[in-house]
């Protein structure tokens, strides 16, 4: 069968899509299935947060461990052969997980799924920058869309199975593993590998060297996780526990950030400005005044305002994710793509645990949003100092070379 090139490739994107989407959806709708996945166990309350952590931190220590052994897993597979043995991991977790009859067997199955999402994760980028590297902004694009419909609509696919009936959850399970394979399928069969040359790079060499600018950019994008993180946690926190929203009301008032994104993504595809730093410092900079405007409509509690507030985080929000990447994707040699994407997946994993973790700094300052505001837009000065320091280091490399 013959196929386009350009079909070929929305098609291989369109596996990118699926992939965040069902990551996503592993976070968002377990988050509001884990009460009904503990009764049907009958897990006491101590092993709730287990539900999502057996994922989570297994997730972490796979990345760890490629990274230590990244060297013999380059030289003896392929970014093809990574995502698709990935994906098998995550579909037999996922059905494992669907029709586990005991507690012990449903923390296997999360294991599973961890080790395939990180496998996953690393293929993904690795085939994006393998084969994409010069228009990297387009798949980016596409897996961004996959996270955020997979953040907006997680809430409402958890409440809907966890409603059906006491064991309803395993649905949401059973649902991953067939978008799951769906997408194993289509990338299998149209992913063509390519053979990543030395052109484009932002500084040439043929050594697998992490120059001082990679490690500029994962400041950057450590501390923008943690502020835009943060902020939807400390909200969905709020509105749930202080305002009595529903998981599903609370969903859609975060469904303005999930637009955001997506937004801020596109503009980006758009876009025909090749001053990519210059980019990242305006998107800093319309963070600080997105998080500006989110302190002050919660402090007065005007609902339009917080919704803007939210929009706005996500724009800056997309806009960065797509420009950080890109930005080290071209940053590095060949020889270093595949550990430096799993230094920025490790980065982007502590960022979001961070994130979540400021839901606690939250709470010891009497839930002040303007206070909490103002913290986060210092915190943001960082990523702020970081950028002329990145492009004054970047001028000293390119001249070195």
């Amino acid at each position: 069968m013959n196929i386009s090139p350009t079909i070929r490739k929305y098609l291989i994107f369109l596996t990118f899509l699926q992939v965040d989407f069902f990551v996503a959806i592993e976070t968002t709708a377990l988050i509001v299935a884990a009460p009904s996945i503990a009764t049907s166990f009958s897990l006491g309350e101590p092993f709730l947060p287990w539900i999502l952590n057996a994922y989570f931190l297994t997730m972490f220590v796979a990345l760890i461990a490629f990274l230590i052994f990244e060297k013999q897993f380059s030289r003896s597979m392929s970014a093809k052969r990574f995502f698709l043995e990935g994906m098998i991991y995550f579909i037999l977790g996922s059905v494992i997980a669907g029709v586990a009859d005991s507690a012990q067997l449903f923390f296997f199955a999360r294991i599973v799924q961890g080790i395939g999402a990180a496998m996953v994760s690393v293929g993904q980028l690795w085939a994006m920058t393998e084969s994409y590297r010069d228009a990297i902004e387009e798949p980016l694009l596409w897996a961004d869309m996959g996270f955020v419909i997979g953040i907006a609509a997680g809430p409402f696919l958890g409440g809907i199975f966890s409603g059906i009936s006491v064991d309803g959850w395993r649905g949401i399970f059973l649902l991953n593993a067939v978008f799951a394979i769906t997408g194993a399928l289509l990338f299998a069969w149209l992913y063509r590998e390519k053979r990543v040359t030395q052109a484009a790079t932002v500084f040439p060499g043929d050594k697998k060297s992490f120059p001082a600018s990679f490690f500029w950019v994962m400041v950057i994008e450590l501390i923008v996780s943690v502020v835009v993180v943060a902020q939807e946690f400390v909200v969905s926190t709020y509105l749930q526990n202080v305002r009595d929203f529903t998981p599903l009301a609370t969903g859609s008032v975060l469904f303005a950030a999930s637009v955001g994104v997506i937004v801020g993504g596109f503009s980006v595809v758009a876009s025909k400005k090749t001053d990519t730093l210059a980019g990242i410092s305006s998107g800093l900079q319309g963070m600080v005044v997105a998080i500006v405007v989110f302190g002050l409509a919660f402090h007065f509690d005007i609902f339009v305002p917080i919704l803007f507030s939210l929009f706005l985080s996500g724009l800056f929000f997309g806009r960065l994710g797509i420009l950080l990447f890109s930005y080290i994707s071209r940053l590095l040699a060949p020889a270093a793509l595949v550990s430096g994407t799993i230094i920025y997946l490790i980065v982007l994993q502590l960022g979001n645990a961070f994130g979540v973790g400021m839901e606690t700094l939250w709470a010891a300052i009497n839930n002040d949003f303007l206070l909490f505001s103002f913290l986060l837009v210092g915190l943001l000065q960082v990523p702020l100092f970081c950028v002329p320091q990145l492009r004054a280091v970047g001028r000293g490399e390119m001249n070195t070379n």
